[in-house]
Order: structure tokens, then sequence, then C-alpha cells
């Protein structure tokens, strides 16, 4: 799970984005079942998946918000999943991905986050793919750096889209937004706005993106002042081992306030 808060004062406080990563029929997957699924989840005809994504998006809101009990989830017509409580103030967004038996889940504090993950599937016809879908730029990379590249793409411009509330149409589109994203954080303008996206291999074969942004109240530089990253050692949901069945992590932008001494660490 990570952890991030942007913000330059303590009165704009923070951007606090978290994602969980679990594999399904996991012991991770079934103790957040029993702790987090609700009866409402048995009557929809719903996917395992689907009922296990709900349940880990209860446990992300709930760190978010100190709210454990009353969180439901509707659909927009785009598609992009959200979360209603009554008497709730700002309500979190939220995303959904799963892909080869793998489910995740991101929970922003304010804002709009997406996150996309992707099995590799060998003998997949990735620049026939890369023709139609990417950019220029974006299809040279894939040219360069085959299927690692291909699935960083892809990931990226999903999670974006789904962000965005774009859906498909947009991921596919044809327009190259993300065009040299590598492992790691970066902040990108795309279509005017400015968007942090993250892409990492939380396991050998498998490609994970974030896109988030601070939404219509905030406003990100590229060389935050008065920042600096934090990073944690990985503490595991399921004590067989690290991305094999679940895992939580943390890795945050912590605001540091500015003064002589303490200098903002580069992103």
């Amino acid at each position: 799970m990570y952890h991030r808060g942007l913000g330059t004062s303590k009165s704009e406080g923070k951007l606090v984005v978290r994602w969980a990563l679990v594999k399904e029929e996991s012991t991770a997957a079934h103790q957040a079942m029993r702790r987090w699924s609700r009866p409402c989840d048995l009557s929809d005809p719903a996917r395992e998946r689907s009922r296990l994504a709900r349940a880990l998006l209860r446990l992300l809101l709930a760190e978010s918000t100190g709210a454990t009990f009353g969180w439901t989830f509707d659909v927009e017509i785009s598609g992009r999943p959200v979360a209603c409580r009554k008497s709730s103030g700002r309500v979190p967004s939220i995303a959904i991905s799963h892909s080869g038996g793998w489910v995740a889940c991101a929970v922003a504090s304010r804002g709009q986050v997406g996150i996309d993950i992707e099995v590799h599937r060998p003998g997949r016809d990735i620049m026939g793919i890369a023709g139609l879908a990417f950019g220029d730029g974006e299809r040279r990379d894939v040219g360069r750096g085959g299927m690692a590249a291909f699935y960083r793409i892809w990931t990226s411009r999903e999670a974006l889209a789904k962000a965005r509330g774009r859906g498909l149409v947009e991921a596919a589109d044809g327009i190259d937004r993300v065009a040299g994203v590598t492992n790691g954080l970066q902040l990108r303008r795309i279509g005017g706005e400015e968007w942090w996206l993250m892409q990492a291999t939380p396991a050998q074969g498998l490609a994970l993106a974030l896109a988030f942004n601070r939404g219509v109240d905030g406003h990100a530089t590229a060389r935050p002042a008065g920042m600096r990253l934090r990073t944690a050692k990985p503490s595991q949901i399921d004590p067989t081992g690290p991305f094999t069945q679940g895992i939580a992590m943390t890795c945050g932008l912590d605001p540091i306030w500015p003064s002589a001494n303490r200098a903002g660490r580069e992103l």
C-alpha cells in the first residue's frame, strides 16, 4: 500500500493516495473478505473478484477517513467507480483494476485517482496494439524497450483514462500522453492538467500504474519546494512473503515546512 502526501503548507493539507494489491484466493484475500465484506456484497451478482475489490476499498477508505462502516459503491456513466457514504464530507475518489488473478484498488483523499495492473502475456502482438492505440512517441518507446515498455505505457494510459473518467476510448485513442514513462514517480502536464504518474513492477511479469492529481483546489509543481520523499520497508498482509499473496507498503511525499536549514529533496 502506498501513502503519498502532497502539500506546501499546513493549511493546504495533504493529498494521500493509498493502494492495495492482493492475489485472488490467497490468505490475504480471505482475510480481507472476512474483515471488510458486507451483506450487501453477497446480494450483488458480481464475481468474487469484485467482492474482493469492495473489501479492499473499505479497508483503504477506513484508513483514509477513519469511517469503518457505511460505505457503498456506485458506477458513473463513464464506468468510473465512486464511493458513497451518508453524512460524509469530502468523499475520497477510488479506482479498481484486476488482471491474471490479481486485484488492485486505490483511494485518494482528494482529486482523482486511477489504477491499472496488467499481467504480461507472451506472444501478444505488442507492436500491432501499439500501432493502433499509442501515439508516435509511445510507439517508438515500445520499439526500443519491447514488452516492458509496452506494459508501462499501456497501464499508465489506462490509469490516466480511468482517473479522468474517459475509459478505454481515451486509453486507445492514439494520442501521445505518457511517452518516456519509467518506473517511479513523475509529474506530467497532460491535456492542460498536472498529473502524477507512478509506475511499478511489484512482481515478475506484472505492471502496475497509478495516476492522480490534486483536483481543482490544488496545484502541483515539478519540484515541490519544501518536500522530501519518504520510503519505508514493506509490511506484509500475508506472512508467507511479499507480493506473492498481498503486500502493504508506504512511500510518501511528506510536507516539510520550509526552513533555512531544511531543503526539500528533488523528485
